[in-house]
């Protein structure tokens, strides 16, 4: 009797034993199975981090894609610059136009969701399609072929066109025939012309009110007594910073809000004692941004970008390259960041030299090379911003970069 409950004692504890070892074998499964999942977890949230950081993308599941439209779009003539001169977008859709001369004026609209719409036949009496504005309530469109024909102002709702190039010329009768640009303000339009003198006029969507007296003139040499030009601008709510396209010590700054004008030393903005050449003005919602080519006296070109904000009235140097052709596009408000392209030429003296194009990011400190590979294109190209979307015309291809999820 003894003896028999001995062997069952030893039965129980050899399967007590068992219990504790195959229980024990398999928790230890169970957590190093758990720790491989969390290894294999966090390579792959290190693996899309590196993504998200070479492609800056907006979000986790998607990416920058380049795309070819050179097939929705139908031409009958080409010249020796890009397809579209000037691309536009108003937070629903692009207006993209071209022409001039013997160049067939055309006039698209794109967007994603319904592709190209021809607006051509709609427009028959512009000339050219060279300048595209929208104000929040409508577009302006202008021509600015002094080559070939007189200037011409067409609106455009979304619907229909209204020609007021009649209207616009009873404005001022010495105003020139040609046009410089049109710079969308807050709720209305600045349109410079050049020609004899330089015209200046507000445009509120209903009439126009000429403001020429507003800006400054030649002071000596023999253009004293002429009006300056400043074709190169961009505005905010507020006001507008205007540039010459030569070379000099000043931009203008522009209060629409006040009726206000006054020249603004570079100095005064940041470090540029020299005379330079300002190539592009942008405004992201909080700060300024000036990109200048410095002429120094037997110096090589360089190209220096400066973000200023106006609370504070402090400005940084955030780029300086000599022989540079990095260009400011605009700013992508889906990212946060500054849209910039960069031209490789085999020819930097022809416009009909092969290039490379980059299109790059960049956050104020670093710039980021878009991962999409742009075929080799002839001439510089036109680069237009959106939120998540840039066009890139050249003279025989119309591409876009997209944020595709």
């Amino acid at each position: 009797m003894f003896q028999e409950l001995k062997s069952k004692a030893k039965i129980v504890l050899i399967l007590v034993i068992l219990t504790i070892l195959v229980g024990g074998g398999v928790l230890l499964y169970l957590f190093m199975t758990n720790q491989e999942k969390q290894v294999s977890s966090e390579q792959i949230t290190s693996v899309q981090t590196k993504e998200e950081r070479s492609s800056l993308s907006v979000g986790q599941q998607g990416s920058w894609v380049l795309l070819d439209h050179t097939k929705e779009i139908t031409f009958d003539d080409y010249f020796d610059a890009a397809l579209f001169i000037d691309m536009q977008h108003n937070g629903f859709y692009w207006l993209l136009g071209r022409g001039g001369g013997e160049i067939q004026a055309h006039l698209y609209e794109y967007s994603s969701e319904k592709g190209f719409t021809n607006l051509s036949p709609k427009i028959q009496n512009l000339d050219a399609v060279w300048h595209i504005a929208w104000n929040g309530n409508h577009w302006l469109l202008g021509n600015a072929n002094y080559l070939f024909t007189e200037y011409q102002l067409v609106k455009f709702d979304g619907a229909n066109f209204i020609d007021l190039t009649e209207e616009w010329r009873k404005t001022k009768t010495s105003c020139p025939n040609t046009m410089d640009n049109i710079i969308a303000l807050d709720s209305s339009f600045l349109i410079l012309s050049t020609g004899p003198d330089f015209c200046y006029a507000i445009f509120d969507g209903d009439k126009f009110k000429d403001i020429s007296e507003m800006f400054p003139l030649y002071s000596s040499g023999s253009l004293k007594g002429k009006r300056l030009s400043y074709p190169i601008g961009k505005c905010n709510q507020e006001l507008c910073y205007l540039a010459r396209e030569e070379p000099s010590d000043h931009i203008l700054e522009f209060n629409f809000k006040e009726n206000t004008t006054r020249q603004v030393l570079l100095s005064n903005l940041f470090d540029s004692t020299l005379e330079s050449g300002l190539v592009d003005v942008d405004w992201n919602g909080e700060e300024w941004l000036f990109q200048l080519v410095s002429l120094g006296e037997g110096d090589p070109p360089e190209t220096r970008i400066f973000v200023y904000n106006p609370t504070s009235k402090i400005s940084r140097e955030v780029y300086k390259q000599p022989f540079s052709t990095l260009q400011i596009i605009g700013w992508d408000s889906s990212i946060g960041r500054w849209v910039a392209s960069e031209s490789f030429c085999q020819n930097r003296e022809s416009s009909s030299g092969e290039c490379e194009l980059a299109i790059l990011h960049f956050d104020g400190q670093e710039l980021t090379r878009l991962p999409v590979n742009i075929p080799k294109i002839a001439g510089p190209p036109t680069v237009a911003v959106s939120a998540g979307s840039y066009l890139i015309s050249t003279r025989e291809h119309l591409y876009e970069i997209r944020y595709v999820q």
